[in-house]
C-alpha cells in the first residue's frame, strides 16, 4: 500500500499479487493475523486448498494462517490474489 520497491501506491490497506503457477507446481501463501485473502481465477484450473477454481471463479479465505495453491494441470494458470483487512 505504500508504493515500496517501485510498486503502485493505491492508498488502501491492500496488497494485490499476480500468481502465475506453472504445471504441476504448488505455492503456500502465508496470511498474516487479521488479514483475509480473496482469489480471482483468471485462467486455467487452480486448486485453492481443496476447492477447484476455473477461469472467472473467486474464493474468499478467512480465519486461516496459510492457503495452498496447486496447479495439477499441464498448462500454466493465472490468478489474482488480494490481501485485505
Amino acid at each position: 500500500p505504500t508504493g515500496e520497491s517501485g510498486t503502485l501506491h493505491i492508498k488502501q490497506d491492500a496488497y494485490l499479487y499476480q500468481l502465475i503457477l506453472e504445471p504441476n507446481r504448488e505455492l503456500a501463501f502465508d496470511i498474516h493475523s487479521g488479514r483475509n485473502v480473496y482469489v480471482h481465477q483468471v485462467s486455467g484450473e487452480l486448486h485453492v486448498d481443496n476447492t477447484l477454481l476455473t477461469g472467472g471463479d473467486g474464493a474468499k479465505i478467512e480465519a486461516q494462517s496459510k492457503v495452498t495453491f496447486r496447479n495439477l494441470t499441464n498448462q500454466s494458470v493465472t490468478a489474482l490474489i488480494f490481501d485485505l483487512p
